[in-house]
């Protein structure tokens, strides 16, 4: 069913104090369509205006119970009494979408060029704006009545995502396929995952984040200023294998890692607690007293607390010596077999692709494949295996041998590079061919070295 569908209405507005019943379809107008009474409808309803018309519908007793699309050159504004749904919806002026007893969704793109507000009013309710076509040009701002529970979010636009100030009970999850995730106010929630392609910087001096885990998949970098006087716990932070941008973590309370594989850059800086003169941060700890691991590649890495760099050991897969700003520093550096089959192994990994990649290669070019990984996996090896214990001493169990299994997510991390790379020339074929060839050659050496279980492996 389709109001105006054969030639748009100029606008159309209802009144106030009755009820409009719409059986589905849509309602295209050229100009704005106001609707002062309550609009009922249990099935998916579009709403048009063609031209820049205002689209209306913000009567409280508005009801509801199929997605909703907005589409117009103007702005839009909706309030349903349970929860919401938004459709796709194109909107080049501002968006404004209420719910009013529940929560806010959108099972459609939403591509809004002004600004958008999404409140959700009951107490505990919770906001998902997550469909993958989403395009945010405007600022995004959720708001809560009664309190908000968690947010998700996603972006795809270029300009990326700025976090307005927001408090939550609950967690706050925002992805930008194509831009930096920013903050311009205090973000205060219990856990905060962002995933991004242009990295991430939350530098507010109000925020307090009590869990952060982040992922940035090419180029740029990852920081959080953070006030937790209590504990800032930080799963993986990863700026993976195709990015060399640095990570910086502060908080003015510990900082409190709960992963084996606490950061991992391709070469940029990791900075760990708030610098001199502030110095902040009392502890850097680990969840379990075991070890963790920072793989910065060729990056610096540096510690900054006030008390203690935990009790724990430290595994670092870099070429540089990390510094240690605090009273008591524990950086026990990683000690394993050292094994002369795996050394060679690995150095003549190092000379193979030298060799190869004296000339032009696709495989570099692109990006997917740092040079750095390979060139200095040989020397990072001699320190990370280069303790002298025999095989025997650790059981024959790479669990054992935290040398080992940072080795073991280097891999990963280059297999992670190949799986997205599509040569587009011969040569690139074989570069291809050769690095996974190695990838599975140190992972068969691995299984057979520690009687691991066996990987499937990439063809």
């Amino acid at each position: 069913n389709v109001v105006g569908g054969t030639t748009a209405l100029t606008s159309l507005t209802t009144n106030a104090g009755g009820t409009t019943t719409i059986s589905g379809g849509s309602v295209r107008t050229t100009g704005a369509q106001t609707y002062n009474d309550a609009v009922a409808s249990g099935v998916a309803t579009t709403f048009t205006s063609t031209g820049s018309g205002t689209l209306t519908l913000t009567n409280a007793a508005n009801d509801f119970t199929a997605a909703v699309s907005l589409n117009t050159g103007g702005s839009a504004s909706i309030v349903d009494a349970n929860a919401l749904d938004l459709g796709a919806s194109t909107i080049v002026g501002n968006l404004s979408a209420t719910a009013t007893t529940s929560n806010i969704t959108n099972s459609g793109a939403l591509t809004i060029t002004g600004n958008s507000t999404f409140t959700a009013s009951a107490a505990g309710a919770s906001i998902s704006v997550n469909n993958a076509g989403n395009a945010f040009t405007g600022t995004v701002t959720f708001a809560g009545a009664g309190g908000l529970a968690n947010v998700t979010v996603r972006d795809t636009t270029a300009n990326g995502f700025d976090i307005k100030a927001l408090t939550l009970t609950g967690n706050l999850t925002v992805t930008a396929t194509a831009g930096v995730i920013t903050d311009s106010g205090a973000i205060d929630v219990q856990t905060l995952t962002t995933s991004s392609s242009g990295g991430t910087t939350l530098d507010d001096v109000n925020n307090k984040v009590k869990t952060f885990t982040a992922t940035n998949t090419t180029g740029g970098n990852i920081s959080l200023t953070n006030n937790t006087a209590g504990t800032l716990t930080v799963g993986l932070v990863d700026n993976q294998v195709l990015n060399t941008g640095a990570v910086t973590i502060e908080n003015t309370g510990d900082i409190k890692f709960t992963g084996e594989r606490a950061v991992r850059t391709a070469g940029g800086a990791v900075t760990i607690g708030s610098p001199a003169p502030t110095k902040t941060t009392a502890n850097i700890l680990h969840g379990d007293a075991l070890q963790f691991d920072i793989d910065s590649g060729v990056g610096a890495i540096t510690l900054n607390a006030t008390n203690a760099v935990g009790t724990f050991g430290l595994d670092v897969l870099t070429s540089v010596t990390p510094t240690c700003n605090a009273p008591t520093c524990n950086l026990n550096g990683s000690s394993g077999a050292t094994t002369s089959s795996l050394v060679n192994l690995l150095s003549g990994i190092q000379a193979a692709l030298t060799t190869e990649q004296s000339g032009p290669s696709e495989l570099l070019s692109s990006g997917i494949l740092p040079e750095n990984i390979f060139k200095s996996l040989g020397s990072q090896v001699l320190e990370v295996v280069g303790g002298g214990e025999g095989l025997s001493d650790f059981g024959g169990d790479s669990g054992g041998l935290p040398g080992v299994k940072i080795i073991e997510g280097e891999i990963e991390s280059i297999q992670k590079g190949l799986d997205l790379f599509t040569p587009t020339t011969e040569q690139g074929a074989v570069e291809k061919g050769m690095v996974q060839g190695v990838v599975d050659a140190v992972n068969d050496f691995l299984d057979r070295l520690f009687g691991r279980e066996k990987k499937d492996k990439k063809k």
